[in-house]
């Protein structure tokens, strides 16, 4: 069974969630501290995790009580295993399509959706009336004489399928005597009589295959030594981890008198670990290997190709979090598990915690992960599928959207934002409403120089960092109900960047500008030859062939754009402060005078 949606009621600070639908295999709960992304996870893990919910977890401030949903797919090939003795077409279809809900109340008792439960009742019904018909038809027939002698046949409902067997044989056996009676109306009666599954027994049949909901949070650090017996009896949660990832039979090196031997045994579970740790963390060549000293397991942390040894605390807060990470990630994937997992990586910088990121999407294969967090780098930008933003209402209730539904808060989409490449920093506001979202940084600095020439005034500047991007931050103003146009350049990529924002965004075709209408134009084109070589290239680096164009000129030598952008923006930014104007000739002013134009044309009719 998969999960294919939750829907928490009254839990914590969540009122109603609405129903979040999951990502196909890691589904991301972004948003800012305290805005109840924890809340969502515990209540995940209420679901299946407790017999009942724990009074802490119910509203401060209303007589409410929790109520947990979840919508499961169904594999066809499980239904079978069920033991469900009918479910008819209409039910299995509406399983098959829209998967089937489980909800928990407060006190720890389950039902089914009120959709299912519907669907299942009516059929129930169904076959209670077709067996009053047919009870009713057979009751006349017996009066018919010339049958009186053949046996009438019992009809009860607590064994439908022998009663049905019983009342086909009856047919059978008088139908010769009756040529012009229509049997077909009580054929298809006998055959509406099925024994129905009950909503409470297909709910008892198929609550023994809902996935475990395993959560992650802080689950202390791996210790240096400790004793075997404690080891097996009471092992912290790292311990436990590595000793079920191993597989290192504890009873046996108890019971192992030969020391040879109970070292011979815990180095083969040592070399475990190592190599598949490697794979994952990539900030130092570090290797976990398990020793044993006077009774106790003992976990040496070493570099490679170095005889030092160091304990697992010695090491930074970061590494001793990923490795518990790691321990307990690889113990409980696959099987029925759903991993919850509430802000992985804290005390990561940002390259290791990509390296969760890589760890997470390895997981993902077996096991469906949910995991909260206000890191951008825990955010794939290709795959913003994946994100749902969590915020906290006016009345400080959290909700949970997609990033495309609603107008959700600055503050939680900040991750999602820095992920896909915005600079938040003043010099970039992204809060207006008529927003130009722009290539890159260069794109915006030259533009912002020649801002005068546009007669809207309230327009910001948004860039991304490539084209490619673009279509996710299209996304993301759509989300936030913002006004907008995108401005691209005249070449391959920018005219491909355009068609997928009309196919896949449906985003109209004015509001889409391309910086030139001449072919394989881009920003740089728009100064001519000469004032492209004295206001923005050092004179060092100047273009001397005057068939060259500059975009392909910069493409060529690869200098800093952005460097030479910005210093032009400062150049021209200058001379205004002190009353000068830079000398640029009319075709230049009049390309970008043109661009302008066609903003202030399509916010300006609005």
């Amino acid at each position: 069974m998969k999960l294919i949606k939750f829907r928490i009621q009254n839990y914590k600070s969540i009122r109603d969630s609405g129903w979040c639908y999951l990502a196909s295999d890691i589904t991301i709960l972004a948003g800012q501290n305290e805005s109840g992304k924890t809340a969502v996870l515990e209540a995940l893990r209420d679901f299946n995790q407790t017999a009942s919910v724990s009074p802490d977890s119910f509203p401060v401030d209303s007589n409410t009580q929790p109520v947990i949903e979840m919508c499961f797919k169904i594999d066809e090939r499980l239904w079978g295993e069920f033991g469900c003795e009918a479910v008819d077409d209409e039910a299995w279809k509406h399983i098959s399509e829209h998967g089937i809900t489980i909800i928990k109340y407060h006190d720890g008792n389950y039902a089914l959706g009120d959709e299912i439960t519907q669907l299942l009742n009516k059929q129930r019904g169904k076959s209670e009336s077709a067996l009053r018909e047919v009870e009713k038809i057979i009751e006349g027939l017996s009066r018919i004489k010339n049958i009186s002698g053949i046996i009438v046949p019992e009809i009860s409902e607590g064994d439908l399928v022998a009663t049905r067997e019983r009342v086909t044989r009856y047919v059978n056996t008088i139908q010769p005597s009756f040529p012009n009676f229509h049997f077909d109306l009580l054929r298809g009666r006998i055959k509406a009589l099925i024994k129905v599954t009950r909503p409470d027994q297909l709910l008892d049949s198929i609550r023994g295959y809902i996935p475990n909901f395993i959560f992650f949070s802080d689950q202390g650090t791996l210790p240096y030594e400790i004793p075997f017996q404690t080891a097996k009896d009471n092992p912290p949660p790292p311990v436990q981890d590595f000793v079920e990832i191993t597989g290192l039979n504890l009873d046996e090196v108890i019971n192992q008198p030969d020391s040879q031997r109970r070292r011979s045994m815990i180095h083969q579970c040592s070399a475990k670990i190592p190599s598949s740790f490697l794979d994952c963390w990539r900030q130092g060549n570090l290797e976990l290997r398990l020793n044993q000293d006077s009774g106790n397991l003992v976990f040496d942390m070493t570099e490679s190709g170095s005889g030092s040894f160091f304990k697992p605390a010695q090491r930074s807060k970061g590494f001793q979090w990923f490795l518990s990470f790691y321990l307990h990630l690889k113990a409980n994937q696959g099987g029925k598990n759903i991993l919850l997992i509430d802000e992985p990586g804290l005390y990561l910088h940002a390259s290791a915690q990509k390296d969760v990121l890589d760890v997470l999407k390895d997981i993902s294969c077996e096991s469906q992960i949910i995991f909260s967090t206000h890191s951008p780098y825990l955010m794939d930008v290709q795959r913003l599928d994946r994100v749902r933003l969590v915020s906290k209402s006016d009345e400080d209730r959290t909700r949970i959207e997609k990033i495309n539904k609603g107008a959700t808060g600055a503050a939680a989409l900040t991750p999602v934002v820095t992920a896909i490449g915005l600079d938040l920093s003043n010099s970039f506001s992204i809060v207006g409403k008529k927003n130009v979202l722009l290539e890159g940084i260069s794109d915006y600095y030259f533009l912002q120089a020649f801002r005068h020439c546009s007669e809207t005034d309230d327009i910001s500047l948004i860039p991304s960092t490539g084209a490619t991007n673009i279509p996710q931050l299209v996304s993301l103003l759509i989300g936030w109900g913002l006004e907008f146009l995108v401005v691209l350049d005249n070449d391959k990529e920018g005219i491909r960047v355009a068609d997928e924002l009309k196919d896949k965004l449906m985003v109209q075709e004015n509001r889409i500008v391309l910086i030139s209408e001449q072919e394989e134009c881009s920003i740089e084109d728009l100064f001519t030859h000469e004032d492209f070589n004295e206001f923005v290239l050092d004179e060092t680096a100047a273009n001397k062939d005057p068939e060259v164009k500059n975009s392909k000129f910069l493409k060529n030598k690869d200098p800093d754009k952005v460097l030479l952008a910005k210093k032009f923006f400062e150049k021209i930014d200058k001379a205004r402060e002190d009353g000068e104007e830079i000398e640029l000739s009319s075709p230049t002013l009049n390309n970008f005078q043109r661009v302008f134009e066609k903003i202030d044309k399509e916010f300006n009719q609005d």
